[in-house]
């Protein structure tokens, strides 16, 4: 006798926004159709008023980075948030990194084996807003329902596009490259080697410390080529004045527009 079976998925049939808080606001979106099994990708949208900015995991002079409390059920658990590149400006007289206007914030889901709806997962956001003048803190609860019905239910329709656009402006690791960082009296050498034929000049792009408290705050390093080493460049900055030895790894971010973005890595080794 031919079977007559409903395809069923898991699929996400509300998201929470929160009300202006701390001058922006937050949404929680996931990939529709949820999966049944492996990771659920989901991201934070982030809105920022007009002239006002948030801040990226090195938030720069007297910023503060996103942060987040998760209550999940049992069995759940969610990765680390992921950001993109940030850009600089300043606070009345302090430099910072983050975000202005608009900020897509990744973060992987993991379900535990086996799963069926309905669940709710939840979090508690707080995160720092500044203006030329001002900062003031925020906070948000966010929330995803996820629950079961049929595939094909189109429910999270247009959120797929903003999943794919968050995912694709992470930060990727820089293929074959070698990062060595070095004290040098009161500046950090930043010595990159790639391979032969590599179609990535690190003379076209910005570089951003991921790591607090290294490189001043106020630098913008760039990478110029060692006409002296092949396929090397180097870069030249400040130390922080919070600099206290060195860190047991260092990573950089690489941006400029839509070349990248790229994250060098080093374990570090004190002169």
């Amino acid at each position: 006798m031919k079977s007559c079976l409903t395809a069923f998925a898991l699929t996400v049939i509300a998201t929470s926004a929160a009300p202006t808080s701390g001058h922006a606001k937050a949404e929680w979106i996931a990939d529709t159709p949820v999966p049944t099994t492996g990771t659920i990708r989901t991201v934070v949208k982030l809105s920022v008023d007009e002239s006002w900015h948030t801040y990226w995991i090195n938030p720069g002079e007297g910023g503060m980075p996103l942060s987040v409390s998760w209550d999940l059920p049992e069995g759940w658990s969610a990765g680390d948030i992921q950001h993109p590149a940030p850009i600089r400006f300043m606070t009345g007289d302090l430099p910072g990194l983050g975000y202005e206007a608009e900020v897509l914030l990744p973060v992987d889901i993991t379900p535990p084996p086996s799963i069926s709806g309905p669940v709710t997962l939840s979090g508690k956001l707080s995160w720092l807003a500044c203006n030329d003048s001002s900062c003031v803190p925020g906070s948000a609860e966010i929330s995803l329902r996820i629950e079961s019905g049929p595939s094909g239910d189109d429910k999270g329709a247009g959120q797929h596009g903003l999943i794919e656009k968050a995912y694709s402006a992470i930060p990727q690791p820089l293929p074959d490259s070698v990062l060595k960082v070095e004290l040098e009296k009161e500046n950090i050498v930043m010595t990159l080697t790639l391979p032969p034929g590599s179609d990535v000049d690190p003379t076209e792009f910005e570089i951003f410390p991921a790591t607090r408290n290294v490189i001043d705050p106020a630098a913008k390093p760039t990478f110029k080529e060692d006409p002296d080493s092949p396929n090397t460049w180097r870069a030249r900055a400040l130390t922080s004045e919070y600099l206290n030895g060195m860190p047991e790894s260092i990573s950089l971010v690489l941006a400029n527009g839509d070349k990248g973005p790229f994250v060098i890595s080093t374990p570090t080794r004190p002169r």
